[in-house]
């Protein structure tokens, strides 16, 4: 079977010289967390809610709403806030087999997974629940497991496993993102990856704020 294959979703996508504000508001709007970015319509990175928090918190959007520093920050092009990390950048073709896909899972956890021609222009997205779905109905398991595997988990090299993410989250109930990325020594984002994954598999809740910062909640 092959991507070509797999049902699409709404994928939605932005131009890297679309402006600050009104990426953020769709992907509230929309209810997602990140989305491709293209520019002259080739891929070129993931934009999340969390790298736009950054302008609003410098601009210090809270005490100052309809400050000039406020209205300069909603009009940055978001081309110096996309993510253009190798990781961040994996990506599915067309004529992909299910089991390419399955390998990208393991080294991308995201919302929308883009699916780009042989140009690396972005004619689409795949919404991984449905990939997932696709993936458990081919091996016949009828549920996915409740746990991420081995190669998600270890997937970056990390000496900090997921599951130590998980450990911080249930000795404390109650965690930011940032508060279990200084414990553990890790990079943010990637503390935010583990709890993305962990979250799909039901084992912590992830919430932000109005800024995009993570909080990470221990499910009882």
């Amino acid at each position: 079977m092959k991507v070509s294959e797999i049902k699409k979703t709404g994928c939605i996508s932005f131009d890297a010289g679309d402006e600050v504000y009104e990426v953020a508001s769709r992907l509230v709007e929309a209810g997602r967390k990140e989305a491709p970015v293209t520019r002259q319509g080739r891929f070129i990175g993931i934009i999340t809610l969390s790298a736009l928090a950054a302008p609003f918190a410098r601009a210090n959007v809270v005490d100052n709403p309809n400050s000039a520093a406020v209205e300069k920050a909603k009009k940055e092009r978001i081309e110096k806030y996309v993510s253009t990390r190798m990781f961040m950048k994996i990506y599915l073709e067309p004529d992909m087999e299910l089991s390419q896909a399955v390998a990208v899972l393991a080294n991308r956890n995201a919302e929308c997974v883009p699916v780009l021609d042989k140009r690396h222009r972005l004619i689409g997205g795949i919404c991984t629940s449905e990939l997932w779905k696709t993936i458990i109905k081919a091996v016949g398991k009828g549920r996915q497991a409740k746990k991420p595997s081995g190669a998600v988990a270890k997937s970056r090299g990390d000496d900090t496993t997921i599951d130590q993410v998980l450990a911080a989250v249930r000795a404390r109930g109650k965690v930011t993102a940032a508060e279990v990325a200084v414990q553990l020594k890790l990079p943010l984002q990637t503390v935010e990856e583990y709890a993305q994954s962990l979250e799909k598999y039901g084992l912590l809740k992830v919430e932000y704020d109005l800024f995009g910062k993570m909080t990470l909640k221990k499910i009882e």
